[in-house]
């Protein structure tokens, strides 16, 4: 095979160093799995490899065939040179014991594979996606290589290091120590191994029934924040108690409140405070409930009256979603933030961008990632203010399908356990389906898991021959281990802000096409303001989350990393007007 500039510096790295440890950190469609085998077929070795998903596995077993005309095997009896198994099928934990080791909690079944294991002598063992030692399995997987000395270990990750959480970080840095190598996506685009791509952000704004809630919700902030400013009810007025304290002295939000509230006029500006960009705009519920948690903590442990106070105060915070704890307040029900994030103003965004994408690019392939499949719990304050199924892929596919501009262009929606699209195209896919036939819904759904997989790999060769330009689906499913390279772009509807997720999600569109050599990748974030009200901005915050390091090119061709390689005047404080 013809090795990429950076896999052959990847295993150069790897054989220069005299450890039996190492990691190399590669994005998403870079070639992990080349670098993993190479590597491998050199130690010489059994080779075991690790991964987080069946879909994962099935593609190290198919590339060593490949590379090596050697058979593979996922079977726990290690029966062949290499076997793939999941993370999943060695910590099968037996439920009943309550040992404090994780070795000790084994499944049989899992025991029997940790002593074979053992047993087969210095092994190969590669972890790919191994930003996954931090789940369940995490402390099992420690304890087995370091058991395993003699093993050669290559761990493998699309997870930049700096963007590791501590927890990972030290367990990464106790098993292999410092990095082997790593390649960066800017580096990999200039060299043409991966798609350059733009990030582009479409803004939307609640429904008018949303709104209609918001604005209600609204009315309840307001009252609250009269409330904390009374000066006539028992204790010490809010704002009096927060001049008696010294600002320094206050956690961080508390301190930035005041900045703030000094600035809007509600308080004198502390005479060493440093005035930053961020406190250069209006104060937020946020902000007088940061005041409020110490003072509030005071009133309840005062006078009938002061207690009286507090808990009436604390009767008001459910109705704007925060709650009185011991502690101060806290966080409670995410209501604005659920309403904005499911939103069904987003389908609408999501048809519109499909719409204009096909009519300027009629090749162009697009994937639409969402949270779930269906329906999903709501809390009652919500119960006729946004549907179950929003945000979900049965909506968007039902807005979609409703839209003569996109019909077409047959989208098609898949789930772990369904496939669904109009009938017509759905028989067209799967001609030897049972498609039901005569009056039928917009979408017609098939439901099974034991057709899923088959369903599946139709709808992705569909998507890569062009024959539908449009695939809706989870991040679950569509996310790590599932690769399509026609996708052009990337419509993201998803409120998934870690940095493995954005590094998934986004690199499903960046590799690169044979049959397209000049494919560049456009991926979407959609966003839903609520401007002028309170918490309206959550989902722009989810956003600036979004972005933050991550790398783009703006609008001049540089580089960059946030919210500004979406547009120069994006503030990752103020969401736009």
């Amino acid at each position: 095979m013809r090795w990429r500039r950076h896999q052959r510096e990847a295993l150069d790295a790897i054989f220069a160093r005299d450890d039996h440890r190492h990691w190399v950190v590669l994005p998403p469609g870079a070639g992990k799995t080349f670098v993993g085998i190479g590597a491998a077929v050199r130690w010489d070795r059994p080779v075991v490899v690790f991964g987080p998903n069946l879909a994962i596995v099935e593609q190290w077993r198919r590339a060593w065939e490949e590379l090596t005309g050697e058979p593979a095997s996922s079977d726990r009896t290690l029966p062949t040179r290499f076997t793939a198994l999941t993370y999943q099928s060695l910590a099968v934990f037996d439920g009943e014991s309550d040992a404090d080791s994780p070795r000790a909690r084994l499944h049989p079944h899992g025991a029997a594979l940790v002593e074979r294991l053992h047993d087969a002598g210095p092994l190969t063992i590669i972890l790919d996606e191994c930003h996954h030692l931090l789940q369940v399995w995490g402390g099992l997987l420690d304890e087995i290589v370091t058991d395993l000395p003699d093993a050669r270990v290559l761990a493998l990750t699309a997870t930049p290091p700096a963007l590791l959480t501590i927890a990972q970080a030290e367990r990464v840095d106790r098993l292999f120590g410092p990095i082997t190598y790593q390649a960066g996506i800017p580096a990999l685009v200039a060299e043409g191994d991966l798609a350059p791509f733009a990030e582009l952000a479409w803004f939307t704004t609640p429904t008018p029934g949303e709104a209609a809630w918001l604005d209600a919700r609204a009315v309840r902030v307001s009252e609250l924040v009269t409330e904390l400013l009374r000066v006539d009810g028992a204790g010490v007025p809010l704002l009096t108690w927060t001049a008696l304290h010294d600002w320094r002295d206050l956690p961080a939000d508390a301190a930035d409140a005041v900045v703030r509230l000094a600035l809007a006029g509600h308080l004198d500006l502390p005479a060493q405070a440093h005035v930053a960009e961020r406190h250069r705009h209006p104060p937020t519920l946020e902000d007088w409930l940061a005041l409020a948690s110490g003072w509030l903590r005071a009133l309840a442990a005062g006078t009938d009256a002061e207690r009286a106070r507090a808990a009436r105060l604390a009767g008001l915070l459910p109705g704007v979603g925060f709650r009185l704890t011991r502690y101060g307040v806290a966080p409670g029900l995410p209501l604005v933030d659920r309403v904005l994030s499911r939103s069904a103003a987003k389908a609408e965004a999501a048809a519109e961008i499909v719409a204009r994408t096909l009519s300027e690019d009629p090749d162009a392939r697009l994937l639409i990632v969402a949270d779930h499949a269906t329906a999903a719990a709501l809390p009652a304050d919500l119960d006729g203010v946004i549907a179950p199924e929003s945000g979900s892929v049965q909506r968007l596919a039902e807005t979609l399908a409703a839209d003569p501009r996109i019909a077409w262009a047959r989208p098609i929606a898949v789930t772990g356990s369904s496939i669904g699209a109009d009938a017509e195209v759905l028989a067209g896919l799967l001609p030897d389906a049972a498609v039901p036939q005569g009056p039928v819904p917009q979408v017609v759904v098939l439901e099974g898991a034991a057709g899923a997989g088959g369903w599946l790999r139709a709808a992705t060769t569909a998507l890569n021959a062009g024959w539908t330009r449009v695939l809706i689906g989870t991040r679950g499913l569509l996310g790590e281990g599932w690769d399509a390279r026609g996708v052009t772009g990337v419509i993201d509807v998803t409120t998934a802000t870690t940095a493995t997720a954005i590094v998934q999600t986004r690199g499903r569109s960046l590799r690169t096409d044979p049959a397209h050599q000049d494919k560049v990748a456009v991926n979407w974030t959609i966003t839903c303001i609520a401007p002028a009200r309170p918490q309206g901005d959550a989902d722009y915050r989810r956003l600036v989350r979004k972005h933050t390091g991550w790398f783009a090119v703006d609008q001049d061709g540089d580089v960059v990393e946030g919210v500004a390689h979406l547009d120069a005047a994006l503030d990752p404080d103020v969401p736009p007007a």
